[in-house]
């Protein structure tokens, strides 16, 4: 089952990185073994303005890590987890924005897609990004 997300990043900012302000968490999974793509299109089906792949942390991209130590945010039971760090860098978000008017927020459309070390894919989250213009620093 894929849930709908809405996110929002600022154009002149980086969108997640390695703080975990921006992440995913697989409870109980070992994901490191996965391959991730998260597509973000103009338009529903449209061509892909920018795509993030697996990556090391501090690097636009995805990157998973497991944390065997992990506890549960509601039972408080140990139970061993994936955490997957996303991070937009600010040059992408500048770079897909530019060609709007100041002030006016742009939005795409993502999906993010799951490759397990089985090879099942399967689409993870699907929903809209805007971009909002914020001021330069």
């Amino acid at each position: 089952m894929n849930q709908d997300v809405q996110l929002t990043a600022y154009r002149y900012a980086v969108w997640g990185g390695p703080d975990g302000s921006e992440s995913l968490v697989y409870l109980g999974e070992n994901m490191t073994d996965a391959r991730f793509a998260w597509s973000f299109s103009e338009s529903r089906g449209g061509a892909v303005c920018f795509t993030l792949e697996n990556a090391n942390a501090g690097e636009q991209g995805l990157c998973p890590q497991y944390y065997s130590d992990y506890e549960h945010p509601v039972s408080g039971r140990t139970m061993g987890a994936t955490v997957l760090l996303a991070q937009i860098d600010e040059e992408t978000l500048e770079q897909v924005s530019a060609q709007v008017a100041p002030g006016e927020t742009v939005s795409l459309f993502h999906t993010l897609y799951v490759t397990r070390s089985d090879g099942a894919k399967q689409v993870e989250l699907v929903g809209t990004l805007d971009i909002k213009q914020g001021a330069p620093n």
